[in-house]
Protein backbone atom coordinates (compact mmCIF):
# COMPACT_ATOMS: atom_id res chain seq x y z
CA UNK A 1 0.00 0.00 0.00
CA UNK A 2 0.71 3.49 -0.28
CA UNK A 3 2.10 5.78 1.85
CA UNK A 4 -0.65 7.91 1.32
CA UNK A 5 -3.79 5.51 1.24
CA UNK A 6 -2.22 4.23 4.67
CA UNK A 7 -2.13 8.06 5.75
CA UNK A 8 -5.83 8.29 4.97
CA UNK A 9 -7.07 4.81 6.16
CA UNK A 10 -5.39 5.81 9.88
CA UNK A 11 -6.57 9.89 9.76
CA UNK A 12 -10.36 7.82 8.61
CA UNK A 13 -9.76 5.66 11.82
CA UNK A 14 -8.81 8.39 14.09
CA UNK A 15 -11.65 10.41 12.79
CA UNK A 16 -14.54 7.99 13.38
CA UNK A 17 -13.05 6.95 17.34
CA UNK A 18 -13.25 10.55 17.78
CA UNK A 19 -17.23 10.55 16.19
CA UNK A 20 -17.68 7.48 18.84
CA UNK A 21 -16.22 9.34 21.82
CA UNK A 22 -18.11 12.89 21.58
CA UNK A 23 -21.23 10.63 20.61
CA UNK A 24 -20.84 8.68 24.15
CA UNK A 25 -19.43 11.37 25.86
CA UNK A 26 -22.68 13.94 25.20
CA UNK A 27 -25.10 11.03 25.40
CA UNK A 28 -23.98 10.26 28.77
CA UNK A 29 -23.99 13.30 30.25
CA UNK A 30 -27.43 13.94 30.63
CA UNK A 31 -30.55 12.83 29.83
CA UNK A 32 -33.68 14.60 28.00
CA UNK A 33 -36.27 15.83 30.45
CA UNK A 34 -34.34 16.39 33.27
CA UNK A 35 -34.40 19.74 34.74
CA UNK A 36 -31.12 20.70 32.78
CA UNK A 37 -32.44 19.47 29.53
CA UNK A 38 -36.14 19.42 29.63
CA UNK A 39 -38.94 18.36 27.16
CA UNK A 40 -41.32 20.95 27.78
CA UNK A 41 -40.51 24.32 29.34
CA UNK A 42 -42.01 25.49 32.76
CA UNK A 43 -43.69 28.41 31.32
CA UNK A 44 -45.23 26.52 28.55
CA UNK A 45 -47.24 24.11 30.86
CA UNK A 46 -48.29 26.71 33.55
CA UNK A 47 -49.62 29.07 30.33
CA UNK A 48 -51.12 25.79 29.43
CA UNK A 49 -53.03 24.82 32.54
CA UNK A 50 -54.31 28.83 32.61
CA UNK A 51 -56.10 28.59 29.60
CA UNK A 52 -57.24 24.78 30.82
CA UNK A 53 -58.49 26.56 33.98
CA UNK A 54 -59.89 30.03 31.74
CA UNK A 55 -62.12 27.36 30.26
CA UNK A 56 -63.15 25.74 33.12
CA UNK A 57 -63.64 28.55 34.98
CA UNK A 58 -65.65 30.76 32.50
CA UNK A 59 -68.03 27.31 31.61
CA UNK A 60 -69.45 27.41 36.08
CA UNK A 61 -70.00 31.28 35.23
CA UNK A 62 -72.42 30.73 32.33
CA UNK A 63 -73.45 27.49 33.39
CA UNK A 64 -72.55 25.70 29.90
CA UNK A 65 -69.80 23.64 29.23
CA UNK A 66 -69.12 22.36 25.72
CA UNK A 67 -68.11 18.68 25.67
CA UNK A 68 -66.21 17.45 22.05
CA UNK A 69 -65.31 13.49 21.57
CA UNK A 70 -65.34 11.29 18.67
CA UNK A 71 -65.90 7.65 19.21
CA UNK A 72 -63.67 4.91 17.91
CA UNK A 73 -64.92 3.53 14.53
CA UNK A 74 -67.77 1.83 16.84
CA UNK A 75 -71.07 2.94 18.93
CA UNK A 76 -70.80 4.52 21.78
CA UNK A 77 -73.01 5.35 24.60
CA UNK A 78 -73.46 8.41 26.13
CA UNK A 79 -75.77 9.39 28.76
CA UNK A 80 -77.63 12.69 29.02
CA UNK A 81 -79.32 14.61 31.32
CA UNK A 82 -82.49 17.01 30.82
CA UNK A 83 -82.02 19.60 28.80
CA UNK A 84 -78.69 18.69 27.63
CA UNK A 85 -77.97 18.79 24.10
CA UNK A 86 -76.13 16.08 21.95
CA UNK A 87 -75.14 17.48 18.65
CA UNK A 88 -73.64 15.33 15.94
CA UNK A 89 -70.70 15.86 13.92
CA UNK A 90 -70.84 15.85 9.91
CA UNK A 91 -71.37 11.66 9.19
CA UNK A 92 -72.20 11.15 13.03
CA UNK A 93 -74.46 7.89 13.54
CA UNK A 94 -77.28 8.37 16.25
CA UNK A 95 -79.57 5.84 17.61
CA UNK A 96 -81.38 7.30 21.25
CA UNK A 97 -81.87 3.80 23.16
CA UNK A 98 -84.30 5.28 25.97
CA UNK A 99 -85.77 8.27 27.74
CA UNK A 100 -87.18 11.44 25.29
CA UNK A 101 -85.45 13.64 23.03
CA UNK A 102 -86.61 15.68 20.46
CA UNK A 103 -84.48 16.87 17.07
CA UNK A 104 -82.76 19.72 17.33
CA UNK A 105 -81.36 21.85 14.16
CA UNK A 106 -79.24 25.19 14.02
CA UNK A 107 -80.67 25.18 10.44
CA UNK A 108 -83.46 25.08 8.05
CA UNK A 109 -82.49 21.41 7.17
CA UNK A 110 -83.33 18.15 9.68
CA UNK A 111 -82.03 15.01 10.65
CA UNK A 112 -82.56 11.96 8.68
CA UNK A 113 -83.99 8.85 10.03
CA UNK A 114 -82.81 6.40 8.10
CA UNK A 115 -85.14 3.65 9.89
CA UNK A 116 -88.42 5.39 8.57
CA UNK A 117 -87.54 7.21 5.27
CA UNK A 118 -88.21 10.63 6.92
CA UNK A 119 -86.31 13.70 8.35
CA UNK A 120 -86.91 15.31 11.41
CA UNK A 121 -87.02 19.03 11.90
CA UNK A 122 -86.30 20.94 14.97
CA UNK A 123 -88.46 20.34 17.86
CA UNK A 124 -89.99 17.36 16.33
CA UNK A 125 -89.99 14.29 18.91
CA UNK A 126 -87.66 11.42 17.78
CA UNK A 127 -88.57 7.56 18.39
CA UNK A 128 -86.40 5.27 20.16
CA UNK A 129 -84.21 2.81 17.89
CA UNK A 130 -84.31 4.51 15.18
CA UNK A 131 -80.57 5.60 13.28
CA UNK A 132 -80.33 8.85 12.63
CA UNK A 133 -78.28 10.22 10.56
CA UNK A 134 -76.39 13.71 10.66
CA UNK A 135 -75.39 15.35 6.81
CA UNK A 136 -73.27 18.02 8.06
CA UNK A 137 -71.90 19.73 10.56
CA UNK A 138 -73.90 22.72 11.32
CA UNK A 139 -75.43 22.35 15.21
CA UNK A 140 -77.91 19.29 14.03
CA UNK A 141 -78.89 17.00 16.89
CA UNK A 142 -80.77 15.60 19.85
CA UNK A 143 -82.50 17.81 23.01
CA UNK A 144 -83.15 15.47 26.09
CA UNK A 145 -86.59 15.80 27.49
CA UNK A 146 -86.71 13.68 29.59
CA UNK A 147 -85.08 13.11 33.23
CA UNK A 148 -81.69 10.63 31.66
CA UNK A 149 -81.69 9.60 27.99
CA UNK A 150 -79.12 7.31 26.40
CA UNK A 151 -77.73 7.44 22.85
CA UNK A 152 -75.37 5.46 20.91
CA UNK A 153 -73.31 7.57 18.99
CA UNK A 154 -70.94 6.47 16.14
CA UNK A 155 -68.41 9.40 14.72
CA UNK A 156 -67.37 13.01 16.12
CA UNK A 157 -70.40 14.78 18.45
CA UNK A 158 -70.84 17.84 21.32
CA UNK A 159 -72.48 17.74 24.07
CA UNK A 160 -74.22 20.77 24.47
Amino acid sequence: MSRKIKSAAFAAAVAAAACSFMYTAVASSGSAGSSGDPLVTKSYVDTAMANVLNIVNSSKDTGSLSLQTESDGGFEPVSLQEGQILLGKGGSEIILRSGTALSYTESADGIIDVTSGQEYYNGQSLTANHLLIVSRDDGRGAAVTSEEAWFIVKGGYTIK
